[in-house]
């Protein structure tokens, strides 16, 4: 079965919520927190009332079940995410399911989410990154580049205007 790919819409909040889990970063030797760690104060800001005038993503599924979502929040500067730039560029979070990675599901699911940003005119997007994930290469094939280092990640930014052809 191939995977089908489509924008997320209000009422997917719950596999916001539930791809957020899957989208924190663990290294190998680090035991997975509980899954309620989404409801933490400085995580549940990204899938709370999803589906607002400025969350956009998409999602992969394997007929109705969902296997990998990208998608974009803008922060105020007064909450900001963990990738914040500024109050007018959307933060991006992604994850794919273990078992459907390195199969391009997640280069499709952000080509999918940066041309609908390009077409409503979003300048930038950016992104935190822990410096050990191996995600750290699908960025940088798209044109993310590093701003900042904060402890173990990299604060990441994308020129959405800049007219670069997608890999």
């Amino acid at each position: 079965m191939t995977c089908s790919f489509r924008k997320l819409e209000a009422t997917d909040q719950a596999i916001v919520r539930r791809f957020l889990y899957h989208a924190i970063f663990l290294p190998v030797e680090t035991k997975p927190p509980p899954e309620s760690i989404v409801d933490h104060v400085d995580l549940i800001r990204y899938w709370r009332s999803w589906g607002g005038k400025h969350d956009l993503g998409f999602g992969a599924f394997m007929g109705s079940t969902p296997i990998g979502i990208a998608w974009s929040r803008l922060f105020p500067d007064d909450a900001p995410g963990y990738g914040f730039v500024d109050r007018t560029t959307p933060e991006l979070s992604m994850a794919v399911l273990a078992a459907y990675r390195n199969r391009g599901i997640g280069g499709r699911l952000l080509e999918l989410l940066v041309q609908e940003l390009r077409a409503t005119g979003c300048k930038a997007l950016s992104l935190s990154v822990n410096k050990r994930n191996p995600a750290i290469r699908l960025y940088q094939r798209f044109g993310f580049e590093t701003i900042a280092a904060p402890g173990d990640d990299y604060t990441m930014l994308l020129q959405l205007q800049a007219k670069r052809p997608l890999p």
